[in-house]
């Protein structure tokens, strides 16, 4: 591995760059996003410790799809690309876990169209949380890696500021709470009640529509 030390908003890498490897988050936090036509930027996801990006430059050896930066002070190995495509190639419980990895890759990418789908932003704010949640103790939620408002807010679809009030009304009414380790769903049930009112139509029956 090659290690390398980046501030916040230093770059890691330009869409369009050469595949170098597969790059490893040991600590902190990364942005990945693009840009538009106009040059307004669109978040793609927030990686935290322990993620990995660059896997789909090791399989297929094209250039980099997105610009990644970070938004943390952070800490990112590097596995060379002839050792990473060895490791994706010759290891067959790592081939098979990549596979899963890049599964839930795509489930991901669908229910982010669903989200932008939903007209309302607080019903957005709510149903990404409600399905970025892992189950914790005592039936809580976490979401580990909560990007800033204005990456959420990229992500959604929408403004920092709905970002912020819409949080800001779910901590109010004891739904989420903010802690060191994360952010924290202490009524699932409720999140997502608020999540599915009016977001989800594709979920209701046929004839609902109708009523």
């Amino acid at each position: 591995m090659r290690w390398q030390k980046l501030q916040v908003d230093e770059m890691l890498c330009h869409k369009g760059d050469s595949p170098a490897g597969l790059y490893v988050v040991a600590s902190g936090s990364l942005l990945v996003f693009d840009l538009l036509h106009n040059g307004q930027e669109v978040t793609l996801s927030a990686m935290g410790a322990g993620s990995f990006m660059g896997e789909l430059s090791v399989i297929d050896l094209q250039p980099r799809t997105a610009y990644i930066r970070a938004n943390l002070p952070s800490l990112v190995g590097l596995l060379p690309q002839a050792e990473a495509a060895r490791l994706f190639y010759e290891e067959p419980l790592l081939a098979q876990r990549m596979m899963v990895f890049l599964a839930s890759k795509v489930r991901e990418m669908t229910m982010q169209r669903v989200l932008l789908g939903i007209p309302n932003a607080f019903d957005r704010v709510c149903a990404w949380l409600d399905s970025t949640a892992k189950p914790g103790p005592q039936g809580k939620h976490l979401v580990a890696h909560l990007p800033r408002q204005q990456d959420l807010a990229s992500m959604l679809n929408t403004s920092r500021e709905t970002v912020s009030r819409s949080l800001s009304r779910l901590l109010r009414e004891g739904v989420i709470e903010k802690t060191p380790s994360g952010l924290w769903v202490l009524q699932p049930d409720v999140l997502r009640r608020l999540a599915h009112a009016e977001s989800w139509p594709s979920q209701q029956p046929a004839h609902s529509q109708l009523v």
